[in-house]
């Protein structure tokens, strides 16, 4: 069995090191493994006025749909299809007995 040697080395050492070690270069093929190119990271390039017509298109659709639609009514629809105007109108005033005054 090999004995573990204990290195005690103090900060001003260790920050020499670290300022002389130089970081291995890494392989071309690494950047691929880690990174393939997927079917999603494609980009599709749009013009900007064409962007900003289908947003307005969306909100101007979004604020229709909002508008209730109210049904209009129709003779063959409606119970009172078959009222006509008043041709003469007379008015009457009643007396109410039973109310005090």
């Amino acid at each position: 069995m090999e004995e573990q040697r204990n290195f005690e080395i103090t900060d001003d050492e260790l920050n020499a090191l670290l300022d002389r070690w130089q970081a291995p270069v890494a392989p071309a093929s690494l950047r691929k493994a880690i990174f393939p190119r997927r079917f999603w990271t494609a980009s599709i390039h749009v013009p900007v006025p064409a962007v900003a017509f289908i947003v307005l298109a969306l909100l101007v659709l979004g604020a229709l749909r909002s508008v209730p639609v109210v049904p209009q009514m129709t003779a063959a629809r409606s119970t009172f299809g078959n009222l006509m105007p008043v041709r003469e109108l007379k008015v009457r005033i009643l007396e109410r007995s039973h109310e005090n005054n």
